[in-house]
């Protein structure tokens, strides 16, 4: 003999008839989140029952279903099934650290609550009255900061309904990399021979939503950005490296909660690979094919000689040499056309920051990146 197993065991008629609604001219489409055997409103002639979170074109008995009706019918009072989901837990999504708050169910949404749950992070109280249907809470201290929940426990076989809560102001949760091309920003201005421009995007918690001002600043001096212009109040940039050293700043952002802390941000560009300096010749020298550039650092004077000649030394006839000094907006500080193997330049009088030195000689062109402090 063949035992055939069914999945399922299917009636012929809908969820909502079986339950048998005293007012069945509703919307059956929506879900069954409530309780339909509320007492004072009740919406079904029954005391209790099991049902899905929508309405079914055939009921269906499921393992959950079956053990229900057991216990059911073995004399052990089985609550009604109530589908619901972390919005329908009212209560703030965001509080800061000095707040207490009140998270609740409205009386014939849900069942009573048999526990609650809260994050370490949060203490709670006693519970209001009203069927144990609310609890308040309030952060550890008020300098909390960071994500929270709070949970509610009801009978079996309903499922505990968990609201993520965040407290104080926002903080960067990670930054991703994204093309420059969804950006709607103006594209820094970067001297000749940089490094290619790459976008990120600065992901924040809870959300850029919840994001009122924003605030960016440079640390390190080796890259333009798109956050120069003052309103750029959102999570993008564009980044141009000058060089192969990471890229870093810093953010911070404001809700209602006030300011959060300055976060740090530092980026690696692996495709850049322009020298930032301080290699080659050893400490604070660049060598190249041709020339020795010292001090790097500068502060006021930069030497740049070509390799294998004495100080007094001039350039061969019919061979040329030019010297720019380009700042980091890509402005053209210093343009020195020279015939002599050694030459000093006076750096002086240059504001502090990083610069790109351009070495063009018999028309080709070298490019180095140097601090003046």
């Amino acid at each position: 003999m063949t035992v055939y197993k069914n999945e399922h065991v299917h009636s012929f008629i809908p969820t909502a008839s079986s339950l048998g609604f005293i007012n069945p001219d509703f919307n059956w489409a929506q879900a069954f989140k409530r309780n339909l055997v509320c007492p004072g409103n009740k919406e079904i002639p029954f005391d209790t029952y099991f049902g899905p979170r929508n309405n079914e074109q055939h009921t269906s008995f499921t393992e959950k279903s079956v053990h229900w009706l057991l216990e059911e019918l073995a004399g052990n009072p089985q609550p009604p099934t109530i589908h619901l989901d972390s919005e329908d837990m009212s209560g703030p999504a965001v509080i800061c650290g000095t707040d207490t708050v009140t998270y609740s169910f409205d009386f014939c949404e849900s069942l009573p609550v048999i526990a609650w749950e809260v994050s370490n992070n949060l203490i709670k109280t006693t519970p209001l009255t009203d069927y144990n249907r609310s609890i308040i809470v309030q952060p550890v201290h008020a300098s909390t900061n960071g994500w929270a929940y709070v949970k509610a426990i009801f009978a079996s076989p309903n499922e505990p309904v968990q609201k993520n809560i965040w407290i104080g102001p926002p903080k960067v949760d990670f930054v991703e990399d994204v093309n420059v091309t969804q950006i709607n920003h103006t594209m820094p201005i970067v001297p000749q021979g940089s490094c290619d421009e790459f976008g990120l995007k600065v992901n924040i918690s809870p959300s850029f939503s919840n994001v009122q001002e924003m605030e960016w600043e440079k640390v390190s001096t080796n890259y333009q950005w798109s956050q120069d212009p003052p309103g750029y109040n959102e999570p993008y940039v564009i980044i141009a490296p000058l060089c192969e050293d990471p890229v870093q700043f810093q953010v911070r952002m404001r809700n209602d909660c006030g300011w959060s802390d300055w976060q740090q941000i530092e980026d690696t560009n692996s495709e850049c690979q322009t020298n930032c300096g301080g290699g080659g010749g050893g400490s604070g020298t660049i060598t190249s094919d041709y020339f020795i550039i010292y001090p790097v650092p500068a502060d006021t004077v930069l030497h740049v000689n070509m390799i294998g000649t004495d100080p007094t030394d001039l350039l061969i006839a019919g061979d040329t040499l030019t010297i720019q000094l380009f700042n980091s907006s890509g402005m053209m500080v210093k343009n020195i056309n020279t015939i002599a193997c050694h030459n000093s330049i006076d750096v002086s009088t240059l504001p502090a920051g990083l610069y790109t030195l351009k070495i063009i000689y018999n028309g080709t062109p070298e490019n180095h990146q140097i601090v003046i402090n």
